[in-house]
């Protein structure tokens, strides 16, 4: 069984984005459109990391995704740090895929940046041990769902 973990998205504040002086229910309306938007590419993705096991039977990947969303809800960039055990097409596979998501539109036009940190790997692999997982699952987004692996 495989899992893909997400934990909260975060708002990325820059200067003059329209989040900085947004109402705190704004904000928490993005955060909550984030994950339900990431939630709803929980199959793809982890699509994604079975092809990647396919190949080496021990992936596992801990990465963050940066996204900027412009005012229409498009995505505009995507980039990702970490993850290096999926490999390039593997990162490219979930790169593409983030790419084709439809988020709200930005209150007021501009841009939006968010980053979510993923976790995908097996369940009950040696590299994650149970304390870690525990730990994780707690902070990781209600849409966790095990998944059967290759």
């Amino acid at each position: 069984r495989c899992e893909l973990l997400c934990e909260r998205p975060v708002l990325v504040l820059t200067p003059g984005s329209y989040d900085v002086n947004a109402p705190a229910d704004v904000n928490a309306n993005a955060v909550a459109n984030v994950d339900r938007v990431f939630a709803s590419m929980q199959p793809d993705l982890l699509a994604c990391y079975k092809r990647r096991l396919a190949v080496d039977p021990g992936a596992h990947a801990f990465l963050t995704v940066d996204v900027v969303i412009g005012s229409a809800g498009e995505v505009q960039r995507v980039e990702t740090t970490g993850g290096a055990r999926l490999g390039t097409s593997g990162l490219a596979c979930i790169v593409h895929r983030i790419e084709g998501a439809r988020f709200e539109p930005v209150p007021g036009g501009g841009t939006r940046r968010i980053q979510v940190p993923l976790t995908l790997r097996r369940i009950g692999a040696r590299h994650v041990r149970d304390d870690e997982r525990r730990r994780i699952v707690t902070r990781a987004s209600s849409w966790v769902r095990p998944q059967p692996c290759p």
